[in-house]
């Protein structure tokens, strides 16, 4: 398939052809399908995770995934266990980031 090009003047004489933008379009949605958003966009509730800790008891939890953690609809600044509900700061959620990557062998991107 062929897109033809297209150019679209704009006011201020800067030109954009169609199928550039229709390039950035796909390119964008492409980006997200295939790189599905981490589980700390979604926010968990304190009170949520208080229940999560409630139903997982004393067992232990690797932390698979984190959410930002709200209280009463206000950001605290902490992250949550979505597994277990644990609590923990940006910098304990990115030491055991980073202590996993390690242990998996894959350098860290700073």
């Amino acid at each position: 398939m062929h897109v033809r090009n297209i150019t679209i003047g704009r006011r201020d004489g800067a030109d954009r052809s169609i199928s550039m933008l229709v390039d950035r379009a796909l390119a964008s949605l492409y980006r997200s399908f295939s790189h599905p958003h981490p589980a700390e966009d979604t926010p968990l509730q304190r009170k949520k995770a208080v229940e999560l800790q409630q139903q997982w008891g004393n067992k232990p939890c690797d932390h698979p995934a984190f959410s930002r953690e709200y209280d009463l609809g206000e950001r605290t600044g902490n992250y949550c266990c979505t597994q277990c509900g644990a609590s923990l700061t940006f910098r304990e959620k990115a030491e055991l980031t980073a202590a996993r990557e390690a242990k998996r062998g894959r350098p860290r991107a700073d």
